[in-house]
């Protein structure tokens, strides 16, 4: 090929890549004007959608790496255990609380709404802040949130089904299971509707557990996660 054709060659290709580009300002400003004129008025334009965020958080609005849930003594008189976390998020206008935990020590999981109170006041959670250096205070408000035992061994919320689709989604094709290993899933019934953004709502997760159990059980876990709704 001689130097005058790879020449011309690469002027077509420039050429080309140019008329690409302009092809694509002219259709994406085709487009801006066909949306202006649907909406007749730029005064209705809505704000640019931003990303819509959600997060699990500790007390006092921390990362989630300080959400401690241990210690919990079923040997004591006292049957139960209050912790504190929140969901924290920017742009959205609803979201659900979905929880999967497994059903060693056969715990009760209820959930509350809470709001940050004094010290002075009462309370029902006593976060004490690694990051601040100090003690936070929490108080559940209302009654408690509705949640569905989305698959449930009888509708129980103790023991999960042995073969669902909540089953097959987790295991597959496995199927030697122990039963107390398998999670039991929930979800928080209705919505929780956000009225600001960035938001942070508090919540405190109730474990309760029946009078007779001692600490010779083996470790339970939870997860907490948020859903937009």
């Amino acid at each position: 090929m001689t130097q005058t054709s790879e020449k011309k060659n690469r002027l077509i290709r420039r050429l080309c890549f140019a008329v690409l580009i302009a092809a694509c300002v002219f259709a994406a400003a085709g487009a801006a004007r066909a949306w202006l004129s649907y909406e007749r008025r730029a005064a209705a334009i809505a704000e640019i959608d931003a990303p819509m965020s959600l997060w699990i958080r500790a007390g006092n609005d921390e990362d989630a790496m300080y959400l401690d849930m241990s210690n919990i003594n079923v040997a004591g008189t006292q049957k139960y255990k209050d912790f504190v976390f929140a969901i924290a998020g920017e742009y959205i206008n609803s979201f659900k609380i979905q929880l999967a935990y497994t059903t060693n020590n056969q715990f009760s999981y209820d959930l509350y709404y809470a709001d940050e109170v004094s010290s002075t006041d009462e309370y029902d959670v006593k976060y004490y802040s690694k990051v601040s250096d100090e003690y936070h205070y929490y108080a559940s408000t209302g009654s408690q949130i509705a949640m569905d035992v989305l698959n449930g061994l009888n509708g129980s919320d103790r023991k999960a089904k042995a073969s669902d689709s909540y089953y097959t989604d987790t295991y597959g094709s496995y199927t030697t299971v122990h039963e107390n290993a398998r999670p039991v899933y929930c979800q928080t019934t209705d919505s929780v509707t956000v009225h600001q953004t960035p938001f942070v709502q508090f919540f405190i997760l109730h474990v309760s557990w029946d009078s007779d159990r001692e600490n010779d059980r083996e470790t339970d876990m939870i997860y907490i996660s948020a859903t937009v709704a």
